[in-house]
């Protein structure tokens, strides 16, 4: 369909498909599929193995939604995570700030102004649910009808959908119709159905963690070959950039690499690119080089900078 078309043009903003997929809220759904499930898993593998990444590095994203995920123009796509403007080091430490699309907000965002706080791994999580369910059905799980306005991030906007949220999970799923937060679920398979229920965890203790998604059953569904031959590379590049970035990063690595570089010397730079004379290039070449060590505790301090011979014959030329 041309909706389905939309949700996942390649190269595209997927936000844009995200606004496409939820704009007509006139068209009644009921629960039918808007992306496949294989194609939503593909996707949602691809979108946790990032958040694993940031979370496994302290980074807690805080605003994963479908604006900030890219795909690019592979067949099948790639996704890309973007946008790290309210992401926050310290993954692992409790957090009091609101923040992030109130759509895709965790319960106890909306309440992190209190003495407990929030775990944003953990709210990380919920996002990603939020972000599999719109892809499945093209509609978000919880909404009002005034985050329509020309801002959406209020107040009023927050405590509408936290009220949803409580309804709508205390509601559970109904056995005898498979409707489970406002859509028919029937369609989807127990493996997908377990996933969402486990994300939509009001208690963020209880709710799947990174972990427990990766080991979740829907996710050891097989794929189709494309998808499977898809993901098999990216995990290659992957491991391949992760090694490349830890050789990168490691001190040793590095220093080993400025040398197999050749570097100008500074002496050169500073005669040849600066019209220094050779002699007065080589004596401030000496007194910048150990200021300019790329080790940190190698670097001289300030004061004895300024016992440098070179400081002296400056004062006193």
């Amino acid at each position: 369909s041309s909706q389905r078309k939309t949700a996942a043009v390649p190269g595209a903003n997927a936000g844009e498909a995200g606004r496409d997929a939820t704009k007509d809220k006139k068209t009644p759904r009921g629960g039918a599929i808007f992306v496949s499930e294989g194609e939503a898993n593909y996707l949602f593998r691809q979108a946790i193995a990032g958040m694993e990444y940031l979370h496994n590095n302290s980074v807690a994203h805080r605003d994963m939604k479908l604006d900030n995920v890219l795909l690019d123009d592979s067949i099948p796509p790639v996704l890309k995570i973007s946008d790290f403007g309210f992401s926050k080091g310290d993954a692992d430490v409790n957090t009091f700030t609101t923040i992030g699309t109130p759509c895709y907000m965790a319960p106890e965002v909306t309440s992190a102004r209190g003495a407990a706080g929030y775990l944003p791994k953990a709210a990380d999580v919920w996002s990603c649910g939020v972000l599999l369910f719109a892809t499945l059905f093209g509609k978000f799980p919880f909404d009002s009808a005034s985050s329509e306005a020309q801002q959406p991030n209020t107040v009023e906007v927050m405590n509408d959908i936290k009220a949803q949220q409580k309804a709508l999970l205390a509601r559970g799923e109904d056995a005898a119709t498979g409707h489970f937060l406002g859509v028919d679920m029937s369609g989807l398979s127990p493996e997908c159905r377990g996933m969402l229920k486990g994300i939509f965890e009001l208690n963020p203790r209880k709710r799947l963690t990174i972990r427990q998604i990766k080991a979740h059953p829907w996710l050891q569904v097989p794929l189709s070959p494309a998808f499977t031959h898809a993901l098999e590379d990216l995990h290659a590049r992957q491991k391949a950039a992760n090694k490349r970035s830890k050789e990168f990063f490691n001190r040793d690595a590095e220093l080993r690499r400025i040398k197999e570089l050749n570097v100008w010397p500074l002496e050169n730079v500073l005669a040849d690119k600066y019209s220094f004379p050779q002699e007065e290039a080589a004596a401030f070449a000496a007194f910048l080089a150990p200021m300019l060590h790329p080790v940190p505790d190698k670097r001289i301090e300030a004061a004895e900078a300024l016992e440098h011979p070179w400081i002296d014959a400056v004062l006193h030329s």
